[in-house]
């Protein structure tokens, strides 16, 4: 019904950009390459 697609945009539009910030945000955060070296340092 056309209720439902109203509700379903309004969600839609709250969710994604949501969605694309947080996904944004944790490529951010993970942007470094880990490297071997890295790995032997870590390892106990």
């Amino acid at each position: 019904s056309p209720y439902t697609l109203s509700i379903m945009s309004w969600v839609a539009l709250i969710a994604l950009p949501l969605i694309l910030a947080y996904q944004g945000w944790t490529y951010w955060v993970f942007r470094k390459r880990v490297t071997r070296a890295h790995i032997a340092e870590a390892a106990h």
